[in-house]
């Protein structure tokens, strides 16, 4: 793994600065790495930054905990993707606030022809069933299916698309060192292998309630419909 992706990863992992922030940062510095070696008194002179983001970069605690985080990526085996690889979702970088990195389990492809199929936790089985089908019929026509990993309508949906031998992406409200729900392990073993897991969170980071709504903007912005 190139050592620049450890200043990717690094600002990454500040959750003061939201995902417009970061990547208006990464717009203005071209890279990391330019932004890692800024002093503080000309961060300070910067229209885009403020008090909060200014903390944020110059956080002796954040750079110190790039090694550990390295390690378990290295450990886990995923992938980190930026916005300025190849493989990046094109039509994730014309949302409002693309993440700077996602980060992946599996194979990573462009996914041009992708939809999401997402609902319910607490579904109906013919609403369980209904996504089942729907998922299932759509990869026959090489279609990515997109979906949350939740419980009820997501994990049908995956699995439709999994019994048909297409592709699916889960897309996590946290770490990809952590399952959740701890009930689709076995699942998220299977989408690994056929197709990819994916979160804009670092390792460790756990499903809070509030990393939901950011997580659903990934679903949307990565497919068609």
């Amino acid at each position: 793994m190139s050592e620049s992706l450890e200043y990717w990863v690094w600002i990454s992992s500040m959750v003061k600065i939201n995902p417009r922030q970061k990547y208006e940062l990464v717009q203005y510095f071209e890279d990391p790495y330019n932004l890692w070696r800024v002093r503080k008194e000309e961060l300070e002179k910067i229209p885009i930054i403020n008090d909060i983001i200014v903390e944020q970069l110059m956080d002796k605690k954040i750079r110190s905990g790039i090694d550990n985080l390295m390690k378990i990526i290295n450990k886990e085996k995923i992938k980190v993707v930026t916005i300025n690889d190849t493989c990046y979702p094109e039509c994730l970088k014309n949302i409002y606030d693309p993440p700077v990195v996602i980060y992946v389990k599996g194979n990573v492809e462009k996914d041009e022809n992708a939809l999401a199929v997402v609902g319910s936790r607490k579904a109906t089985q013919y609403g369980m069933d209904t996504a089942w089908a729907i998922s299932h019929k759509l990869s026959k026509y090489g279609i990515t299916i997109i979906s949350g990993m939740a419980l009820g309508i997501d994990s049908h949906a995956h699995k439709g698309t999994l019994e048909a031998g297409g592709r699916t992406i889960a897309v996590l409200g946290c770490g990809l060192d952590i399952v959740y729900p701890k009930e689709n392990k076995k699942l998220m073993e299977r989408i690994i292998e056929q197709g990819a897991v994916v979160s804009e969170f670092v390792p460790g980071t756990v499903p809070m309630p509030f990393n939901f709504p950011s997580r659903n903007r990934l679903i949307s912005g990565m497919s068609k419909g």
